[in-house]
Formats: C-alpha cells, sequence, structure tokens
C-alpha cells in the first residue's frame, strides 16, 4: 500500500519516489498474472482442440489438465481422488493409464485394444511424454490417446490387396 506522505520536504520526496515504485510494482504484478492466465487460456485451448484424449498431470500423478474427449473417454471421476490412474472409471484404459503412469522412460508409445461389445473392437495408440513443469520446479507427465482402429483396418485392406495382386 502507499505511504502516508508527511514531514520534512526530503522525506517527503523520497516517500513520494516510495509510492510511486509500488505503484509501478502493483502494475507489473497485475500484468504479469495477466499474463500467466493468458498462457493457461492458450494452453487450455490447444489441449481442448485436440480430437484424441489428453491428460496433464505432475509428479504425484494429480490432474493439472484434461480435455474433455479425455473425460468422456477415460469416465475420469473425480470425485474420490485426483489421481491417476486411480480416478480412471473406465476399465479398459485403466491398466494403459497405469503402465504410462508407471513407466521410467521419458517417452513411451503402446497400442492395445478395447473391445466394446456391440460397438466392436477399437485399437488405440496411447502417448506419453514426460515434461519440466518449471514454475513449480517439478516434472509432468502429458498422455496422449488416439483411436487408431481405422488406420489399422486401411493397412489391413492395403496389405490384403497387395497381396491378392502379387
Amino acid at each position: 500500500k502507499p505511504i502516508e506522505i508527511k514531514g520534512p520536504a526530503k522525506i517527503r520526496k523520497l516517500l513520494a519516489d516510495v509510492n510511486r515504485l509500488i505503484l509501478e510494482l502493483q502494475a507489473y504484478h497485475g500484468f504479469q498474472i495477466n499474463k500467466i492466465i493468458d498462457e493457461n487460456n492458450k494452453a487450455k485451448a490447444m489441449v481442448d482442440i485436440v480430437p484424441d484424449a489428453a491428460v496433464l498431470t505432475d509428479e504425484k500423478k494429480e490432474l493439472i489438465c484434461f480435455n474433455e474427449r479425455a473425460r468422456m473417454l477415460l469416465s475420469l471421476d473425480q470425485s474420490k481422488t485426483n489421481k491417476l490412474p486411480e480416478c480412471v472409471g473406465n476399465e479398459h484404459f485403466y491398466k494403459a493409464v497405469e503402465f504410462a503412469i508407471n513407466s521410467q522412460s521419458e517417452s513411451d508409445f503402446s497400442e492395445f485394444k478395447v473391445d466394446l461389445g456391440k460397438k466392436g473392437i477399437r485399437i488405440y495408440l496411447l502417448i506419453s511424454k514426460k515434461f519440466n513443469l518449471t514454475s513449480l520446479k517439478k516434472k509432468g507427465l502429458a498422455i496422449i490417446i488416439r483411436d487408431i482402429t481405422r488406420e489399422k483396418e486401411f493397412e489391413a485392406a492395403k496389405d490384403d490387396f497387395f497381396h491378392m495382386v502379387t
């Protein structure tokens, strides 16, 4: 807060300068907070626009951010806990997410099949990558889950065609 200006002329000048610095620091602080909020909004927009399931966690496996596709695909339930894989409600994805979280490597790729009953068998690619949260001086983990069923079906059809031609 600005300091009340009173006293001899030299003290009043010094207090006025200190008050000016205080106001400049407050403006700078507000600018920095707005900048952080803007960066957070940009990152959230990038995560939300991705058509794949995207999840970010910290080193304690607590959710930092996830998109709507991840919430639906993994059936994320944060009512009990905010930690992965415990908050994954979809049993088909629980083990895959658990494997990605417990992996010791910097990045992983794994494919897995999910039998959805009447909807058929879907093939998913899980990509995980560790990253640094510099502001918190911690490591984080990014997880992307992509449905690659169509790509696999296309590859199989292409291979079948190639074998028929040869």
